[in-house]
């Protein structure tokens, strides 16, 4: 299933340890369809180019940003147009139907009026990210911020975000701060935005405003950490600046010993796994705790690529024990789960003619589904989930929907499931995964 944004909330408990600092949050962007943040913007610009009944859709921007463009853009059925110019020829290794532009100018004025000009040409529909379509792009990321709100309301102290264009930063600052001027909150986050420690436009126009003191051994990471992105000049300059102003938050250069060290922190400490490339704003969290500015609260830090390193299998009948298989199901479901004979009779059925799925980081089982076997084709769903749970401490970690994506992939979406009444944690979840509540479940009790 390919469900873009609600991505996992993800506690680092054992870097909140390393860095003495509580409630540290990382938004694993990487859940998104097709791994990265870009695929909030690319979906958002290819339904607005459908809308707007284009021949076609340009996608110029960061690789990640363009491979996930031509995904969407493929699955709409419009040509994708990828221009290439001189030192781009990775672009011609791009996944999927895509349709190659030579250009021969790589001056960042002539360039864009080229892709300007052949947009308006052919009628397609300009996706040159961080120039054209900006609104749509902002409007997309405004849903991150509300997924942040809807979870911690008014209570989040810092969100560090990485900055290149400026949108990131402008769509979580106009989700806040509409929320504010509704009236809804009285309070909003300061917004960090870290970035390259020199060649990013609103960053050095920040630097010129506070009068930021440089250190002289800073290496220009320009060229290597923003190999793709055109930051010559930027139209949301002033707005990001007061974004930034406004929520009382502050601009970071961040180094490059710095990033090598929260990637590595990620995988060894937490099992997620994310770029060097798109780890500025832990990063930057970093920075802030070892020099005593953050203080207990709640600290969100989005990372653009960053996922949970989880494995989703199914078990076959000799792996486990059935007294293992139960040991797993009764501790991860904690107050809702069943007998002992309920469990294990479900887990028979599962065997023989429905399957089990276990979740597993580094080895260690984390979560369980249980999906048995109705007997019927159309008189009710064919499949029933019977049990689905997660070890203590996931929360948020995007087990349970890494496990739900695969009971929906095995079943076809031929699937039933029963919540609580009571549990509207589990609702939420399961709603999110297209589960409709449809019927109230009686069963019959003898006096």
């Amino acid at each position: 299933m390919n469900i873009t944004g609600k991505t996992p909330l993800f506690r680092a408990r054992k870097i909140e340890a390393l860095l003495g600092v509580k409630k540290i949050y990382l938004k694993l962007e990487g859940a998104n369809p097709y791994g990265h943040n870009y695929d909030r913007l690319s979906e958002y610009l290819v339904k607005d180019a459908v809308f707007k009944n284009r021949s076609g859709i340009l996608a110029e921007g960061p690789t990640p940003y363009i491979q996930s463009i031509i995904y969407f853009g493929n699955s709409k059925g419009l040509e994708v147009t990828v221009p290439i110019s001189k030192g781009e020829s990775h672009r011609y290794k791009l996944k999927g139907e895509f349709k190659r532009l030579e250009i021969k100018s790589t001056l960042e004025t002539d360039y864009r009026h080229h892709i300007e000009n052949y947009c308006r040409k052919n009628k397609l529909y300009n996706a040159f990210n961080g120039y054209a379509n900006i609104n749509t792009s902002i409007l997309a990321l405004e849903e991150l911020g509300d997924e942040l709100f809807d979870k911690f309301g008014e209570s989040i102290d810092n969100i560090f975000i990485q900055l290149s264009y400026g949108i990131g930063l402008q769509g979580i600052h106009n989700s806040f701060e509409r929320r504010y001027i509704k009236g809804i909150s009285v309070k909003t986050p300061s917004l960090v935005s870290c970035t390259i420690p020199n060649g990013n436009v609103i960053y050095e126009q920040y630097k010129k405003t506070f009068e930021i003191q440089q250190e002289s051994d800073v290496v220009d990471l320009s060229k290597k950490y923003s190999k793709y992105l055109r930051t010559g000049s930027v139209d949301l300059l002033e707005s990001s600046l007061d974004a930034v102003y406004d929520t009382r938050g502050i601009m970071m250069g961040i180094k490059e010993e710095e990033l090598i060290e929260c990637a590595k922190d990620l995988r060894n400490k937490e099992g997620v796994t994310a770029s060097v490339y798109e780890v500025f704003g832990l990063a930057g969290l970093y920075q802030m705790a070892r020099a005593g500015k953050l203080k207990d609260g709640i600290h969100i830090v989005v990372l653009n690529d960053a996922k949970s390193k989880l494995q989703i299998e199914h078990i076959k009948k000799d792996q486990y024990t059935k007294d293992d298989l139960h040991s797993f199901v009764d501790a991860f479901l904690k107050e809702y789960s069943d007998s002992y004979e309920e469990i294990v009779d479900a887990i028979a059925n599962a065997h023989e003619r429905g399957t089990i799925i276990l979740a597993k980081r580094n080895g260690a089982v984390q979560g369980i589904a249980v999906v048995v076997h109705t007997g019927f084709k159309d008189f009710i769903p064919t499949y029933h989930l019977g049990y689905i749970g997660t070890a203590s401490g996931n929360e948020g970690r995007g087990i349970a929907t890494g496990l739900l994506e695969e009971v929906i992939n095995f079943t076809n979406g031929n699937v039933s499931l029963h919540v609580d009444a009571e549990n509207n944690r589990a609702s939420r979840v399961y709603a999110k995964m297209g589960f409709k509540h449809c019927y109230n479940r009686m069963i019959y009790k003898s006096k």
